[in-house]
């Protein structure tokens, strides 16, 4: 059973917000093994596969709930609607 501090939503792109900790982590379905980048923006590390580099399979923000959505955008290099999670 999933924690109450945990909510999740299953789709080809996952996500997983941990209230607690305020981390946000957006992920592909049955990824391979990853990496995460050098933070281009504080707190926001892109995930690679450790195959590809040209594989983006996620992304892990810390203090999310602090973010500007907008700003978000633009440094996440996929769509993915920050709106959705709560």
């Amino acid at each position: 059973m999933l924690d109450p501090e945990m909510v999740s939503h299953n789709t080809d792109m996952n996500w997983l917000y941990d209230r607690e900790h305020d981390i946000l982590y957006v992920y592909v379905s049955n990824s391979p093994p990853s990496y995460s980048d050098d933070e281009e923006v504080k707190g926001v590390y892109i995930k690679r596969s450790m195959d590809d580099d040209d594989f983006i399979t996620g992304v892990t923000i810390m203090d999310y709930s602090k973010r500007n959505r907008q700003l978000l955008r633009k440094s996440v290099p996929f769509y993915f609607d920050f709106d959705a999670v709560i």
